[in-house]
């Protein structure tokens, strides 16, 4: 006789309750202006309000503004802080008064933090502008997150001199480092960068790989010997391959560091190494002649080089040779049937 033994799961492990499964479906139909959705923004639980306003920030509901506004103001932390999520998510300028009117009251700090990214998200110029207006007021723990907020309007094409040169200021403030860094790196106004850039120098020095990350790709919007020697450097020997990611991309303009680049395409980091093929590769891209084709193609007969970066010297090779190209890369052996259409498309490109 077999004993069959039955194992009962949930269906959906997410939805813990019919509530939930009922938003979730809401959500996956993408429907605006669903009275169906919106009658879970008055539950009584704290759960319901928050999943209704989620789904509402992923179908990023523009009918759901005049609703979502009365929720920034609710008991419980976690739906203010969705509510103001769900409101830069939206993205109505209209919302940012409400959002300027929570911030005067709000004192949970993850509600503060989405209440300056939801209107660097939705806001205007004026209210760019409002915002470092206000910002001669604000407590230093509100600094972090409203560099964070200049940079989502620069994300959007929104700025602002005044705005920028704000997040530049907090660039010896160690507590709002990390944020404005990202933020600057991100508004990529290379007037400011400039003026910042000794202490650029110095951050490219930093404890933080991102903060070294982050320094670096602005270093490469400044065309001087400094600047160069210290992205050469960070190329060759940080010790976290993504600042040295960053900065063999931040070299890719600058043709006098080909040689340098060539021996980066040899570096035992794939992250590296294919940065390195991709930034040569835009180096060399208006040459018609191929100086340094031994240096490459040896890449593929190396054994110290991983396929993928491989790949990359077989499709510059043959982007710069033709049909030139075919006795030297097809020397490569691979079973990889993907390998032979790049190579016909590089051909062919």
């Amino acid at each position: 006789m077999k004993i069959i033994i039955v194992l009962f799961f949930p269906i959906l492990l997410l939805a813990q309750t019919e509530d939930d499964f009922s938003i979730r479906i809401l959500q996956d139909k993408r429907m605006e202006n669903s009275p169906a959705l919106y009658s879970h923004l008055a539950s009584q639980h704290e759960r319901e309000r928050e999943l209704a306003l989620l789904a509402i920030a992923n179908i990023q509901d523009t009918s759901a503004v005049d609703l979502v506004v009365p929720l920034l103001s609710d008991d419980s932390p976690k739906v203010r802080s969705m509510a103001a999520f769900a409101l830069g998510m939206i993205g109505k300028p209209k919302a940012a008064t409400a959002l300027f009117r929570r911030l005067s009251v709000e004192r949970n700090d993850k509600c503060m933090a989405e209440i300056f990214n939801a209107i660097g998200m939705c806001g205007t110029i004026d209210d760019l502008k409002h915002l470092v207006k206000l910002s001669e007021s604000f407590p230093a723990k509100w600094k972090p997150h409203a560099a964070v907020s200049v940079m989502r309007f620069g994300n959007r094409k929104i700025k602002d001199a005044a705005a920028t040169k704000y997040v530049a200021s907090m660039l010896t403030d160690n507590a709002s480092l990390l944020n404005a860094t990202y933020a600057l790196m991100r508004i990529s106004d290379t007037t400011i960068i400039k003026k910042n850039h000794e202490r650029l120098l110095e951050l490219a020095r930093n404890g933080s790989p991102l903060i070294r990350m982050w320094s670096t790709t602005m270093l490469g919007a400044i065309d001087d010997d400094a600047s160069l020697t210290k992205l050469l450097a960070l190329a060759k020997r940080d010790k976290d391959w993504r600042v040295r990611v960053n900065a063999v991309r931040a070299l890719r303009t600058k043709n006098k560091f080909r040689n340098e680049m060539l021996s980066l395409l040899a570096d035992k980091n794939e992250h590296v190494a294919l940065t390195a093929m991709t930034s040569y590769d835009a180096m060399t891209a208006g040459e018609t002649n191929f100086k340094d084709s031994t240096k490459v193609i040896s890449i593929l007969s190396s054994n110290a080089h991983a396929s993928s970066v491989k790949e990359e010297a077989r499709k510059y090779v043959a982007k710069k040779l033709g049909e030139q190209a075919i006795p030297l890369i097809g020397t490569w052996k691979s079973d990889q049937a993907y390998i032979s259409a790049q190579r016909v498309r590089a051909l062919n490109g």
